[in-house]
């Protein structure tokens, strides 16, 4: 099953007020609205453990802290994670959420108010006590997830059928919820979250044009309830923009009307945004919301270049929403009556402002922490690679935690990402398998033939399987290689290298600014490994740095004097005083050379040997002829091959795609980019010596016969 879990290493099931929360959120809440509205909730083995890590407690803690401040839970849509962080919400609300010392054993937790709830605690189990006046907020990580949130949370408290109505000192309205003394439940849009200044105590993360909003497209019209990704709209300027993203249909979302100024209008939802301005003003991305409730003339621009106008934006009833993301840098296309009128992108926690309020949030959070032991809970399905939304941000900085190259700081996370990998989506039985991985226990209330069938419907992209059924991460839209393809070169039933092993070493790298990265590719069977890479770190850390040339040296040196090295390509630049002394030491041992006189020195600076070089590694990865060891995830934070192994697989995936006149080239996401493909580039230059020596027959010679094939490229 592919789950990968980080978890603290003083981690202990046991001592945890997860155990208690999980038994208070099945007494008190009961499902909110849905197919099972209002039935009693019962956690299944898996949700029960994701309580139970969220709320660990360690083994020393004091000042009502738990082990983890931020918790980072990732499924497959329709996993009841919202419903999830609703329960949690209560419980942070109304149940015993803080350390409150730990139990000898046979104390006992009485609801206050003699609804009948009672929890005995185990020996050296936490015991809990409320929160001091809790503020929770709601955000959201996707367009309608805030709401599906909170719809939990209000129903709970609103309907005589569940027990937490009758809780006394509370007051639920349509987006918030007030607490007894003092605190309370808001969900949260970019414009109110900056403004609180430090008083939340729990956060979670979990806006859109009217479906009847019509859309300019090259050849016609659509509308904003029809438009699908691939699409194509008109931008600014007429261009055509194509629809990378859109969202559920979201309602319940506070509403405007927008008039505009040839006596037309759409309703937009609080939180779409504009690119809008005062008169004569500068122009900035803007809500509706933020417009509305500034008053006064607001001008948006048109198609033909000029600015327009409104005639003035009211708040209407709501009404079911939609919204979409075009990949134009300005981000805008036509909607509404004539098409002449330009609208921004909306999906939040992609725009620097809407990130921002998460990092505002968090940073109000660690205030509090030392008196209310603060937390941050995020749900998500699997994010657009890319997009860098929020999502994306930590779980990249999980997985920087897991390969080791960011120790675990103050912030501490818990992160459960689960996901399906099905390299052929064409085979049912394959992906019947993914799914019932991605999915695990909410199995029991989805229907997988429906999953398959909507798998298999012609109208659904494979991005859009692989992000939101699978939970897997997809590849940006010129990445070189896809992750699912690069998966699939994974074995488990292929042995690691080993001592004594038949290899050809690649290497690429520079010396500061950048990454040096040296990979092995055993000749018999095209199994290759990272021997080692030494990456520039991000932030202050980064600066000045150079990579430790003696610890590649000796890497070079490990390698020698383990394996039968046949072959050794290394790009020069940077390190021909290193490449003259490998080349004296080993050189004349090399069976297969780059050149007679340089035998080490791989030039990449060659475009029809670099095309050719890089095509060959592509076709062989399409074909299954390369492979790498594949290591469970539990392994991965312990594990130094393993991390090295995800390392590579992230190099690779970092790989764009570049046409040029001789051929195809891969590049970096730009130039100063963090993200590094030195490694993937020293796999192909690995792979391309296996190709030169086998062409040479190094596998037909007997062993004891010395063999030394010129491939001068």
């Amino acid at each position: 099953m592919p789950r990968r879990k980080i978890l603290a290493p003083n981690h202990d099931p046991a001592k945890s007020l997860g155990w208690l929360a999980t038994a208070w959120m099945e007494f008190f809440v009961r499902h909110g609205p849905g197919d099972v509205q209002g039935q009693p909730v019962v956690h299944g083995e898996e949700y029960t453990e994701v309580i139970v890590n969220c709320y660990a407690v360690g083994e020393h803690a004091r000042n009502n802290h738990l082990l983890y401040d931020s918790s980072f839970l990732s499924r497959p849509k329709g996993c009841d994670k919202s419903g999830l962080a609703g329960r949690i919400c209560l419980f942070e609300a109304f149940g015993p959420a803080r350390f409150a010392g730990w139990a000898r054993g046979g104390e006992t937790y009485t609801d206050p108010y003699g609804f009948g709830f009672e929890y005995v605690y185990e020996p050296g189990e936490p015991m809990g006590r409320p929160v001091k006046a809790p503020f929770i907020r709601i955000m959201a990580t996707e367009e309608n997830q805030s709401n599906n949130t909170f719809r939990t949370v209000y129903y709970n408290l609103t309907d005589r059928d569940c027990p937490l109505y009758y809780w006394p000192g509370h007051d639920a309205v349509k987006r918030e919820v007030f607490l007894a003394d003092g605190g309370e439940i808001r969900t949260s849009t970019a414009s109110s979250a900056s403004k609180d200044g430090g008083l939340e105590t729990h956060a979670t993360m979990d806006e859109a044009l009217a479906l009847d909003t019509p859309l300019r497209t090259p050849t016609g019209w659509t509308t904003m309830g029809a438009v699908e990704v691939g699409d194509q709209l008109v931008g600014s300027g007429g261009r055509p923009v194509t629809v990378v993203k859109v969202t559920d249909v979201m309602v319940d979302r506070d509403c405007y009307r927008v008039r505009l100024p040839t006596g037309g209008a759409v309703v937009a939802s609080a939180g779409h945004l504009w690119w809008a301005r005062r008169p004569g003003g500068p122009a900035a991305v803007l809500t509706t919301e933020q417009m509305a409730a500034a008053g006064g003339r607001w001008q948006v621009p048109c198609v033909e270049g000029t600015w327009a106008t409104l005639w003035g934006i009211e708040r209407v009833g709501s009404v079911p929403v939609r919204c979409v993301g075009v990949d134009s840098a300005d981000h805008l296309f036509q909607a509404g009556p004539g098409g002449r009128w330009l609208t921004h992108n909306t999906h939040l926690y992609e725009t620097p402002e809407l990130k921002e309020m998460r990092n505002v949030v968090a940073a109000n959070m660690w205030k509090r922490k030392r008196g209310a032991g603060t937390w941050f809970f995020e749900t998500t399905t699997m994010f657009e690679p890319g997009a860098d939304s929020a999502a994306e941000e930590t779980f990249n900085e999980a997985m920087a935690l897991v390969e080791g190259r960011k120790k675990r700081g103050s912030h501490r996370l818990y992160f459960d990402h689960r996901w399906g990998e099905c390299p052929d989506l064409t085979d049912e039985q394959m992906l019947r398998q993914a799914i019932r991985d991605a999915y695990g226990d909410a199995l029991a209330w989805m229907d997988i033939d429906s999953l398959v069938d909507s798998v298999y419907d012609t109208r659904t992209s494979e991005a859009r399987v692989r992000r939101y059924m699978l939970n897997a991460k997809t590849s940006s839209k010129d990445a070189w290689l896809r992750e699912h393809e690069w998966d699939a070169c994974g074995r488990k039933d292929v042995p690691p290298l080993a001592d004594g092993d038949l290899v050809v070493l690649g290497g690429d790298g520079s010396w500061n600014n950048d990454a040096t990265a040296i990979v092995a590719t055993r000749v018999s069977d095209g199994h290759m490994e990272l021997l080692g890479c030494w990456e520039q770190p991000e932030g202050p850390e980064g600066e000045e740095w150079q990579v430790d040339r003696e610890a590649v040296d000796a890497c070079v040196a490990d390698a020698m004097n383990r394996f039968d090295v046949a072959g050794f390509y290394f790009d020069p630049p940077h390190w021909s005083d290193y490449l003259a002394r490998w080349t004296s030491q080993w050189g004349h041992l090399m069976k297969v050379q780059a050149s007679r006189q340089h035998p080490l020195d791989w030039w990449t600076n060659r475009p029809t040997q670099v095309v050719h070089a890089l095509a060959e590694f592509h076709t062989a990865v399409l074909e299954k002829r390369v492979s790498y060891t594949k290591y469970p995830p539990e392994m991965e934070p312990y594990d130094e091959r393993a991390r090295r192994s995800l390392t590579l697989k992230r190099h690779a995936l970092n790989a764009r795609r570049e046409p040029r006149r001789s051929g195809l080239h891969i590049r970096k996401e730009s130039p100063k980019s963090a993200k590094k493909i030195d490694a993937i580039m020293a796999a192909v230059l690995s792979w391309q010596c296996r190709q030169d020596a086998i062409e040479g027959g190094i596998l037909n010679e007997p062993e004891e016969q010395f063999f030394m094939p010129y491939r001068i490229r």
